[in-house]
């Protein structure tokens, strides 16, 4: 009998929050400088989808990012830096919360996903795999259903890239070095 009890309750607490949600869908720009030596800078787009519930959204997106990025650096005898333009689609899951009730409301999210890279130099795939991506900003009401939002964010991408070191004594090495590549990602987008 309580279990009768707890799957008729959990039943309507389900059809009740799922009444509450609405679909939502985003459109945005993206691009920024980068923050450590592994990029340049990155540019993009990219659009999510998700529910809703009052201020609380949670949904997951997909996109089209290039990024000039490190693939291979050397010092020694001659100091050299190589870049390569990197061709990424991110997949990600977002979760983004909005405060207040009034047409413009401070908001924060979170992106987590992963990247694959489809560009032309499958030799140097360097910057795949996990992204996450906190940020910050502003929902402006333009209708009942439209929001426009502006937001600042931290991007940190895997990235690896090879380091090359030649000395007179020690001849040369080579060596492996990875980590998480960080950009400053400014976001423009579209809510309906």
């Amino acid at each position: 009998m309580k279990k009768l009890f707890f799957i008729t309750v959990m039943s309507f607490a389900v059809q009740f929050a799922w009444a509450q949600a609405t679909y939502e869908k985003t459109i945005e720009l993206q691009g920024g400088p980068a923050l450590d030596q592994y990029t340049k800078y990155s540019v993009g787009a990219s659009t999510t989808h998700g529910a809703r519930i009052d201020n609380f959204f949670i949904g997951a997106g997909a996109g089209f990012r290039y990024t000039n990025a490190l693939y291979y650096s050397s010092y020694g005898l001659g100091t050299s830096d190589s870049y390569d333009g990197k061709y990424l689609l991110p997949l990600y899951v977002r979760a983004s919360y909005r405060f207040g009730s009034s047409s413009i409301k401070p908001m924060i999210s979170f992106d987590l996903g992963t990247t694959i890279d489809v560009g032309q130099n499958q030799q140097y795939k360097n910057t795949e795999g996990l992204f996450y991506e906190p940020a910050v900003g502003l929902n402006i009401s333009i209708d009942e259903k439209t929001t426009m939002f502006i937001s600042v964010g931290l991007n940190y991408q895997n990235a690896h890239h090879t380091f090359y070191s030649t000395s007179y004594y020690d001849g040369a090495s080579s060596e492996e070095i990875k980590g998480m590549a960080s950009t400053l990602n400014f976001k423009l987008g579209l809510t309906f």
